[in-house]
């Protein structure tokens, strides 16, 4: 029954009635009981680039030198003012890039050329339809895959951490460059610095996506980080010095202590009162028709603007070092999407996918995959207890529960319905001590399957006499 069991913990997917055992018992664990312990605020930044788009062309997949229209990616030139900040003083701990870098930009040479030369950085990548990696369109050297797989009705559930044998995923590869320990595969048994793993593992959640949208952890929008980093002029009903005041009140620990009240942004924007104070009262002749001259200027605007040009001057002496580095300083840096398009269903609710891939790297340093020798012995304590059950009273009921049905013999419904109920118990005992969840209506059947077996091996030859002299 180990066996079995090591084989249904370790395949990416759980059965239906699997989903809701976990989703409960996570919730009076983590929820009610608060149980969990959560990680350090102060160990992680969130940087969400989900509102800083460009539009580029779209190429037609069949002809690729005919292009279909344009496409919204990550503002490089942006990513690349980020880069240069942490190039010029790297005291950040880690920093992962879950970005799929398609399609080209003029910002792409230097964007390659710091991904390249910083340390301590990983850049996602993807599986296409067919299983095969889809790597980046840049000649990005430091790139981890960072697939996250869905069940139970695309729901994320379990995590793997090697793909194909040979494709490691982001969070096994950040744990072994920040613990430095190793992954070692043999056969169809996985090891991290010697220790027996599980590849494919249940998730326990301890950042959430509540904890983004409360800033229970820090979190910046870039494109808005940047101006104030930059030193870049805004028109504002605050002074800067006010502005990072206010910037740096936000992400101090005694306001990442404090639920927030709601998921705004940190920087007010003016409003333009002028121009507001000297409109007139709409009337039927306030709007008056452009004259030729107005529409070919406006005309010409629209044919001279580039979507991918950004007149934004991000100068490196200009920033602001005191109001940077201190934030950045021994964090793990995830840059992603975090509000828009990489939002995964999980128990929780919808959880942003950088989340999702920290919480497995938070899981490998916690050991939720790690086979144990206490884990075993629960294991095999456990099934020993059942399969006692079955061998001394050939059922599973036991004395006590044939004398309150009244029988010796429970029919099939009766008999399943005691070994779910029993292996549940198991599955839930062992993720309160071990944060291992164990496999129960595969488990349930085989326990079945091997009662009614034995029964039937004693009905056919148990009741031989031996043979007289």
């Amino acid at each position: 029954m180990l066996w079995l069991t090591y084989f249904l913990l370790s395949i990416p997917y759980v059965l239906p009635d699997e989903f809701a055992l976990v989703q409960y018992s996570s919730y009076v664990k983590n929820l009610l009981l608060g149980l969990e312990e959560k990680p350090d605020t102060n160990r992680f930044l969130f940087v969400n680039v989900a509102w800083d788009k460009v539009m580029v062309p779209k190429p037609d997949p069949d002809i690729p030198e005919h292009v279909i229209g344009e496409e919204p990616i990550t503002d490089r030139q942006k990513l690349v003012a980020f880069l240069k900040i942490l190039d010029k003083n790297p005291n950040y701990a880690f920093i992962v890039l879950d970005i799929y870098f398609k399609g080209s930009t003029p910002h792409d040479e230097e964007l390659v050329k710091l991904l390249n030369k910083i340390p301590r950085v990983l850049v996602s990548y993807h599986r296409d339809e067919n299983d095969k990696p889809d790597y980046p369109d840049l000649k990005i050297k430091p790139i981890s895959l960072s697939d996250i797989e869905k069940v139970n009705e695309g729901k994320c559930l379990k995590f793997k951490l090697l793909h194909n044998d040979s494709l490691k995923t982001t969070p096994l590869l950040m744990y072994e460059h920040i613990n430095k320990q190793a992954f070692s595969k043999w056969g169809n048994f996985h090891f991290l610095d010697g220790q027996p793993i599980l590849n494919s593992f249940i998730l326990d959640y301890r950042i959430r996506n509540f904890h983004y949208v409360n800033q229970k952890y820090p979190k910046i929008h870039l494109g808005e980080w940047l101006q104030f980093a930059y030193k870049i002029p805004l028109q504002l009903e605050m002074s800067s010095s006010e502005v990072e005041a206010a910037f740096a009140e936000a992400l101090s620990e005694d306001s990442l202590a404090k639920p927030a009240q709601e998921d705004t942004l940190l920087i007010e924007v003016a409003s333009d009162k002028d121009s507001s104070a000297n409109e007139s009262p709409t009337s039927d002749t306030s709007s008056a028709a452009l004259s030729e001259i107005d529409w070919e200027a406006l005309e010409k605007a629209a044919a001279e603007e580039n979507p991918q040009e950004d007149n934004t001057e991000y100068d490196l002496a200009a920033l602001d070092s005191a109001f940077v580095y201190p934030l950045l300083k021994d964090r793990i840096i995830f840059v992603g999407d975090f509000e828009d398009k990489d939002i995964h269903e999980t128990i929780y609710g919808d959880t942003p996918g950088p989340i999702i891939l920290l919480d497995a790297f938070l899981a490998l340093e916690n050991g939720d995959n790690a086979l144990t020798v206490s884990f075993i012995l629960f294991l095999l304590l456990s099934y020993w207890l059942i399969t006692f059950l079955v061998l001394r009273y050939n059922s599973v009921q036991g004395a006590w529960l044939q004398k309150l049905l009244r029988r010796k013999q429970a029919n099939f419904f009766e008999s399943m319905t005691i070994y779910i109920l029993y292996f549940g118990i198991i599955s839930v005992v062992s993720f309160f001590l071990f944060n291992i969840h164990v496999g129960v209506l595969a488990l349930a059947f085989y326990m079945f399957s091997f009662e009614w077996l034995r029964k039937f091996l004693l009905r056919r030859f148990g009741n031989r006499k031996a043979p007289a002299n």
